[in-house]
């Protein structure tokens, strides 16, 4: 009985080993698939998608157009300077002016965002212009740079006259929305009178007497004339004695 044990358990190791070959395993690994992954479509807009005109008075190139990606969409900006710089959109269904974004600079900037379709740019979540108004699909965004000298900037310089033809100081600047000039005279008792003698600002009218009398006029509102205090002012003439 030992003999036949020692026999079994002989055959059984002589069979182990023959088997351990069919059954060795190597270390498990993760396979590993590396793909290019397609452009996502919110990155994908035309730029043609957005019409950019030079059709109304002042109206004139955009100082710059900047598309960027690097972001989950394509973001495009458009930058108009100049004086009173604003930016329509839409053939007038909207204007971004200068100040919108809290700052009065001379810029007026526009922020569009490539849909998720890419079919088109977003202002504010809304699609641009629709040209037929058919559809719901993108055609036009219409944009119209205006920065140029507007009405309130456009009284000329020759207007009002002055006698005689130097004064003190001549000077023309944007205060707000209109150009507003200042004519300065200096001299004892100096004084402006206005219109040919129909008017005259004094030394000490802005309640200092220092030898210096300030007149102020700003541009109308069609930039057809020169005002102070409404009325339209022609001529003046810078006098001390």
């Amino acid at each position: 009985m030992k003999a036949f044990m020692i026999a079994l358990l002989l055959l059984l190791t002589a069979v182990m080993k023959q088997t351990d070959g069919r059954f060795a395993t190597s270390p498990s690994t993760t396979p590993t698939t590396t793909t290019t992954a397609a452009p996502t479509a919110c990155k994908t807009c035309a730029q043609n998608l957005i019409m950019l005109t030079q059709a109304g008075g002042g109206s004139h190139a955009f100082l710059s157009d900047v598309t960027v990606t690097t972001g989950a969409c394509a973001v495009r900006t458009l930058t108009c300077v100049g004086g009173n710089a604003n930016i329509e959109i839409n053939n007038g269904d909207g204007v971004i002016m200068d100040g919108d974004d809290g700052a009065v600079d001379g810029t007026a900037t526009l922020q569009v965002t490539c849909n998720a379709a890419g079919t088109g740019w977003e202002y504010m979540g809304v699609l641009s212009y629709l040209r037929n108004h058919q559809n719901d699909m993108l055609s036009y965004l219409l944009l119209v740079a205006s920065s140029l000298i507007g009405a309130t900037e456009a009284c000329a310089a020759t207007s009002p006259t002055t006698t005689p033809t130097t004064t003190t100081s001549d000077v023309t600047a944007l205060v707000g929305a209109c150009n507003v000039r200042t004519f300065t005279c200096v001299g004892p008792n100096a004084n402006i009178e206005l219109n040919g003698g129909a008017g005259v600002v004094n030394d000490a009218d802005d309640g200092a007497t220092d030898g210096t009398a300030t007149l102020a006029v700003t541009c109308n509102a069609a930039g057809t004339a020169w005002l102070f205090m409404n009325v339209p002012i022609t001529q003046v003439e810078c006098a001390s004695t």
